[in-house]
């Protein structure tokens, strides 16, 4: 029996629920008291749950600049300091002292000198419960500090530092704070009635009487009323546990104790296997701790109540028989305490899992079993319930039992059972991917090695028997049935020797899924392989031509006779370890056919083979140097040929080319070959190689023939004009002279020159008559005679070029072009040769004086072509060309050449460009006697000459050409401006650079997207045409010709009778303008093309005529 608590409930207060309660522990919170204005102590204190105070009550201090003694012998309370000389030594004296908690009473020292007299108005240190406070003596001496701390016992040290006139002194105290509660811990058996008692008294230690004081347990607080005795008790009706009660006085001090409520229940949690009888046990006590006998409990598992009748020990006991799992079983005692304990259930039946696997990929399904114990159980069996089939398996040494799943592709359920126990898993069959594996292979015809073999093996490699593989190759297909594994074989047949593509696959069936595959079939006509490679070495260096000899599989065969014949010889080499056989080659230079063959013709291992074997000459060393001389002063340029050792090689012959002009000259004795040079002043370029069967070698170098160059062109003026002559002066290299004196003359004339920076001295040539006039000029530099030169030209007079003579040579020009499709040479006018800048000068002229009225006669110009141009594009219609003639006379007068291009508004036109516009400018006042509106500025590799000219290609006319807007002009079935067919146009014809492009891509898309329907005459026009997606020969015109004009292509009509495959009817198509030529586009039918028809006779049709707007 536990001891009974000594404290009534005087206030008969209701027990305390267990609804109000907290199951952590609970403990005092700490306090912190600070010193107040009235020099109380504050402390920070704490309790524990035996309601000790937690700190040592050991006061600590450690000064070290404050002139306290470190070290004091206390007696009778009271220290002395050591006497000093120079002052007056001190007493500091106090005494314990004892007081309640919080009841005002203070600790007091007393500081006196050593006669006995108080000291004042000094400061005294107090340390206490590890901290300092400093107070003041009064008159008496006295300096005093209220102590406000927790119960405990402390020590107290009182210290004066002492003065100039006072030493310093010290005193230690013990002060005890008694509590004003008291109370013992509380161990109880759960809802037996024992109480918990507390005794408060006031400051003085006499009993509080009837007042009002606090419990907190459990989070909970509770009020009672002390009674006569100071006593207030408390009733404990808390669930089992430990739990800590704080007490609590008015005057603010807690004091804590223990409480401890007991189970009036003793059991445990329980792990045991499936029905193996393990069973569960609880002990039931009565208030007082004694075994509830024969007693009515109760247990609470997985939903269902059970009575049982405790024994004479108070014990009651469950048999356990639920399946695997975790549970809560709760035991319930009369007195109503509860407890719920863990009741876990071990299945008997593990290691069980959801499968995914493959169709026959071997994977089996696996359960362990255990006994009662959790150890394996052998030699049992355990039944499989898949797919409605019951199966029987005995587990192994290691409980294992297993199936094997060899179920088709779908998703089941597996039962497995044992012993009263069932569990399920998932098993997910799925089609097993294959794969069919081959290889390359050499076949051989009508042998062994004619079979071909590939494999099926599933996705885990393992083979697939009995299953149907197909074979393709050479356009036949076979088949053959996979043995147990997986191996198909066919006999390969009918081929020739080369390399097949064969292809083999499985169809697949349920389970399996399809798969191909493809390998390359090499048939020989042997078992061997023999190859060689082209040689090129060059002549006696000891290359070798070699060949490997190897079986159809890359081994090499060893100790083999391979023959080789080159240049009619044979010769037999035998293989080495890696099949090699090898030839030294020591022939002349040249190119060879080398053939090998091993073993005899007509055997199954009989091959062959033949390469080229090329011979190079050996290269010798070949050594020449620049050369600088005079002209004809008798030297000679030198080589030196040597070989790889640099000795000189005699008689080699060496091919000298200058100027075109090849020499002959052999090597003396030294390896010198020489050439006797006597060319004019000037910079060449020597070349040299050697002329011999066996050795080659070449180089080059620079002679340079010191000296002048002077150089002059023929001249062309009019007579009774002046005109401009020059030369130019160079040095041997063709650097121009500056500053060079030139002398001129001409019929009798003597002029001078000097030459510029360029080196051209220029002279003013007075007017002459009509002819041919001879013109010399010289150079006498003041160095000496053998950089003096002289040259001869002619000044060409002839008379002025009339108007008809400019149209007469730009037709011929015109006609040239179109015929030839390039420019000219050169142009004869009025029987003269003139370059094709002069006539360009001449035909602007021409154009600008024609359309001022102005036709007097014209002088020529000199006027070089320009150096360099790029070709003339399709530009369009040019209306100003006026100006462009003027732009072409302003750029010859300033530069004396004609421009590589000039400006204009419909863009860049370059040279070949306003030769061939300005030859038809002209041309066409010759035929029409009036200037065009506009000239086209295109192409001379006009697009037009792509099309064959007949009679539905056929050249535009002048009159044509000229009034070009005609067939760009809307009409009433023409809808050239509806905004669907312009944005056709637009779309048909982007990123498209010529007109050809875009007039193919406009019939073509006509011809794919418009149906043809039967009827007579225009019903539809373009745009319902383009709409119906449907039109007969007018409306599908209509349609075409408005896109064209659209894109800006100038189109027209043409009406005829054609001959179909029917017989001969009416018919109408389109022609588009391509540079100069009208070309054919007819989009009725799918075999006609831009410029071709295919779908009636061109040569047999009858004409009707031409329309810019179809009449009908």
């Amino acid at each position: 029996m536990l001891g009974s608590v000594c404290a009534a409930d005087l206030n008969n207060v209701s027990d305390i629920e267990n609804s109000n309660l907290i199951q952590d522990d609970n403990q005092l919170s700490y306090q912190n008291l600070e010193v107040s204005s009235n020099g109380s102590i504050s402390d920070n204190y704490s309790y524990n749950f035996n309601g000790e105070y937690s700190g040592s009550g050991v006061i600590k201090s450690n000064y070290e600049n404050n002139n306290v003694i470190g070290s004091q012998q206390i007696s009778n309370n009271v220290v002395i300091s050591e006497p000093q000389s120079s002052v007056s030594n001190t007493t500091l004296s106090g005494n314990d002292t004892t007081l309640y908690f919080k009841n005002g009473t203070s600790y007091n020292v007393k500081l006196t000198d050593i006669d006995g007299n108080v000291l004042t108005n000094q400061t005294v240190s107090f340390l206490i419960n590890g901290k300092l406070y400093n107070r003041t003596t009064g008159s008496n001496g006295i300096a005093s500090i209220n102590i406000n701390l927790g119960a405990g016992k402390y020590t107290v040290v009182a210290s004066y530092a002492g003065s100039s006139m006072y030493g310093s002194s010290s005193v230690t105290s013990l002060v005890e704070v008694l509590s004003t509660i008291s109370a013992n811990d509380v161990v109880k058996f759960y809802k037996n009635g024992t109480q918990y008692y507390a005794k408060f008294v006031d400051g003085n230690g006499n009993p509080l009487i009837n007042t009002e004081v606090k419990f907190n347990i459990n989070g909970v607080f509770y009020i009672r009323n002390t009674n006569g005795s100071g006593i207030a008790r408390l009733n404990i009706a808390l669930d089992s546990g430990k739990y800590i009660l704080t007490a609590i006085h008015p005057n603010g001090e807690m004091f804590a104790n223990n409480i401890t409520v007991l189970s009036t229940i003793n059991s445990g949690d329980m792990t045991k296997y499936f029905k193996n009888g393990t069973q569960y046990y609880a002990t039931f006590y009565d208030d007082s701790g004694n075994p509830l006998i024969n007693t009515t409990v109760r247990f609470n598992i997985n939903g269902v109540i059970y009575e049982r009748i405790t024994n004479d020990k108070g014990t009651a006991m469950l048999t356990i028989a639920l399946y695997p799992g975790s549970y809560i079983l709760t035991a319930i005692h009369p007195n109503g305490e509860s407890k719920g304990y863990n009741i876990k259930v071990l299945s008997t039946l593990i290691d069980n899992k959801d499968i995914n696997m493959y169709y026959m990929d071997g994977t089996a399904f696996t359960i362990k079993v255990l006994d009662g114990q959790g150890k394996p159980l052998a030699n049992t069996t355990v039944n499989f319930n898949i797919n409605g089939v019951l199966y029987g398996r005995v587990t192994d040494e290691n409980g294992i039992a297993k199936l094997n799943i060899k179920l088709y592709p779908n998703n089941y359920i597996i039962t497995s059972s044992y012993n009263g126990l069932e569990v399920s898993n998932r098993i997910n069959v799925s089609s097993s991917n294959t794969t069919i594996i081959g290889k390359d292979a050499h076949v051989i015809m009508d042998s062994i090695n004619s079979n071909y073999t590939v494999t099926l093996v599933d996705v885990k490699g393992n083979p697939i028997g009995n299953k149907t593989v197909y074979f393709r190759y050479d356009n036949k297909q076979v088949t053959a049935t996979t043995d147990k594994n997986g191996n198909a074989t066919i006999t390969i047949s009918g081929l020739k020797n080369g390399d097949y593509n064969i292809t083999y696959g499985f169809d697949g069936v349920e389970g399996y899924c399809s798969s191909s595959s493809s390998s390359i079939l090499h048939v020989v006509n042997s078992t061997t392989i023999l190859t060689g490679n082209d040689l090129t070495m060059v002549y006696n260096d000891g290359s070798e031509f070699k060949v490997k000899l190897t079986d159809l599989y890359g081994k090499p065969l060893a100790n083999k006779i391979i023959t080789f014949v080159i240049n009619g010889i044979a010769y037999n080499r035998t293989t080495d370890s890696n099949g090699v056989a090898s030839l030294n080659i020591r022939l002349d230079p040249g190119n060879y056919l080398i053939s090998y063959y091993y073993s005899n013709k007509g055997a199954l291992d009989y091959n062959n083979g033949s390469n080229n074997v090329i011979i190079t000459k050996q290269t010798l060393n070949v050594e020449g140097k620049d050369l600088v001389m005079l002209p004809k002063d008798g030297s000679a340029f030198e080589v030196k040929i040597t070989d790889k050792n640099k000795k000189p090689v005699k008689d080699i012959a060496v091919l000298f080319t200058i100027s075109g002009v090849t020499y002959t000259r052999y090597t003396d004795q030294s390896g010198v070959a020489k050439l006797n040079i006597n060319l004019n002043v000037g910079y060449y370029t020597i070349s040299y190689a050697i002329n011999d069967t066996f050795c080659q070698g070449s180089g080059s170098n620079m002679i340079l023939v010191n000296g002048t160059i002077i150089t002059a062109d023929d001249i062309n003026i009019n007579a009774g004009t002046n005109g401009t002559f020059s030369v130019k002066l160079t040095d041997a290299k063709g650097n121009p002279i500056s500053g060079a004196s030139i002398k001129f003359y001409y019929e009798g004339i003597t002029k001078n020159a000097i030459t510029n920076a360029e080196g051209i001295a220029t002279i003013t040539v007075d007017p002459l008559g009509k002819g041919d006039y001879p013109i010399a000029y010289y150079y006498y530099p003041t160095i000496g005679g053998n950089y003096s030169n002289s040259g001869q030209s002619y000044i060409h007079v002839s008379g002025t070029i009339s108007i008809a003579n400019i149209i007469d040579a730009s037709k011929v020009v015109k006609s040239f072009i179109e015929s030839e499709g390039k420019l000219p040479d050169s142009v004869l006018i009025n029987g003269e040769s003139y370059t094709l800048a002069q006539f360009l000068y001449l035909a602007a002229i021409a154009t600008i004086n024609i359309n001022n009225g102005d036709f007097s006669d014209l002088d020529s110009k000199d006027a070089a072509n320009p150096d360099n141009y790029n070709k003339c594009g399709n530009l369009g219609n040019l209306v100003d060309y006026i100006s462009v003639a003027q732009s072409i006379i302003d750029y010859v007068n300033a530069n004396g050449k004609a421009p590589g291009s000039v400006p204009s508004n419909v863009g860049t036109i370059t040279f070949d460009g306003l030769v061939y516009a300005f030859a038809r400018v002209v041309a066409f006042y010759g035929n029409n006697q009036q200037l065009p509106a506009y000239v086209t500025i295109k192409s001379i590799d006009s697009e037009s000459s792509q099309f064959v000219i007949n009679r539905v290609n056929v050249k535009a006319t002048e009159s044509e050409l000229a009034n070009i807007n005609t067939y760009l002009q809307p009409t009433a079935n023409c809808q050239v401006n509806d905004p669907t067919i312009v944005a056709l146009a637009q779309r048909l014809t982007a990123g498209l650079s010529t007109p050809t492009q875009k007039a193919s891509a406009i019939l073509d898309y006509v011809i794919d997207n418009i149906a043809y329907a039967g009827y007579y005459d225009t019903t539809r026009g373009a745009k319902k045409t383009l709409t119906d997606k449907r039109g007969n020969c007018c409306d599908q015109a209509h349609l075409v010709i408005a896109l064209f004009r659209a894109a800006d292509l100038p189109a027209r009509y043409v009406h005829g009778t054609c001959t179909f495959s029917s017989g001969p009817i009416g018919h109408v198509w389109a022609q588009v303008l391509i540079g100069d030529t009208w070309v054919v586009a007819d989009p009725v039918s799918s075999r006609n093309s831009l410029g071709v028809i295919k779908n009636w006779n061109i040569n047999t049709f009858t004409f009707k005529s031409y329309y810019t707007s179809l009449p009908f």
